[in-house]
């Protein structure tokens, strides 16, 4: 039976075999059957029920996370406490994709009606609203420096809006056959960004081009993700389809490095902050892995019990991890010794 809005539920972590040797066995919790490796035992690890959760993000300042959701809610919880601050019903379509604005003290969501809605991030009051895409809009991406916004719809487009210029639409990129399911900002390099498409596809793109400067294929399915990894000076990205796998392309080369394997249903998302050693994916099979950074080799799973995974959010600066699906959401730290841990195997 499911519980109600913002009831805790246990979760289960299995370590991949390898990592069974980095750390002795320890006694469950009363909210949480501990693993051996890669994700910290702590109390504080719990879902909370809710709605199917789309998107998530959290806040690099404060100990926030903002949840977009399938009924059209925003909702913004403290990552300790699990409590709600606030929710908001900014829409009577689906809302898919929440994104902080720390910067300007503002949450962006996007809806399936195609407006993008700007929010207080303390109060949840809108601050301004306007219709950018002419169907569903999937991702949205904020620019680190400048006032930039990318979104990504159903329309088969990614658009660039300047928030300093009254929400002008600065630029338009074409080229995707089919719905633009994400769009990111290289951390590296934040005039280039990625796309991916239910064309099988993932685009590179310059802020400056309408056009890609490259176009990577190997999937066999439609992609939901694309994220940029970065190892050392050396970047990558890693795409995530339909046809249940994951693979990792040299961002220089446009070659693909290998393919990860292991989720059985399709791959929703990918979660990743530069700087640490790990990826996470969350997969419509109900369960989030982890991966290592080093070799790409998988330190484990988490069976979330919640349905299908839509969304992985992650916090540079705390190590915070919010993982959304269907029921609700899963909330867990990344440990910086089991960062270390997963990097030996």
């Amino acid at each position: 039976q499911s519980p109600a809005d913002g009831q805790l539920w246990p979760a289960v972590f299995h370590a991949h075999p390898r990592a069974t040797e980095l750390a002795p066995k320890q006694e469950p919790s009363e909210i949480f059957v501990p693993s051996t490796c890669s994700i910290r035992q702590m109390a504080s690890l719990a879902k909370v029920a809710s709605s199917r959760v789309k998107h998530c993000d959290l806040h690099e300042t404060s100990p926030w996370v903002v949840t977009a959701h399938h009924d059209g809610k925003v909702k913004v919880l403290d990552c300790a406490t699990r409590e709600v601050i606030f929710e908001h019903a900014v829409s009577e379509a689906p809302v898919r994709c929440a994104k902080f604005i720390e910067r300007q003290g503002w949450i962006v969501c996007g809806d399936d009606g195609g407006r993008i809605y700007v929010l207080d991030a303390r109060s949840g009051e809108t601050v301004s609203c306007f219709v950018a895409h002419s169907d569903y809009i999937r991702s949205l991406d904020v620019h680190p420096s400048e006032p930039l916004l990318l979104s990504a719809a159903d329309d088969k487009v990614v658009k660039l809006w300047n928030w300093a210029a009254d929400w002008e639409c600065v630029r338009t990129f074409s080229g995707h056959e089919h719905y633009v399911m994400h769009v990111e900002f290289s951390p590296l390099n934040p005039s280039v960004f990625a796309s991916a498409s239910l064309d099988t596809t993932a685009k590179i793109w310059q802020m400056d081009s309408e056009s890609a400067i490259a176009t990577l294929r190997g999937h066999s399915k439609g992609l939901n993700w694309v994220s940029f990894v970065s190892r050392g000076d050396k970047l990558f990205l890693i795409t995530a389809a339909d046809d249940a796998e994951l693979m990792v392309w040299d961002f220089a080369t446009e070659q693909l490095v290998c393919a990860l394997e292991g989720h059985t249903a399709n791959v929703s998302t990918v979660g990743h902050q530069p700087g640490n050693d790990v990826v996470l994916t969350g997969s419509e099979d109900g369960t989030v892995r982890l991966w290592n950074v080093a070799d790409w080799a998988l330190a484990g799973t988490m069976e979330l019990g919640l349905q299908r995974c839509w969304a992985i959010g992650m916090s540079a600066s705390t190590g915070s991890v919010v993982a959304g699906c269907d029921d609700g959401a899963v909330f867990f730290d990344l440990a910086a010794d089991a960062q270390n841990a997963a990097a030996k195997l």
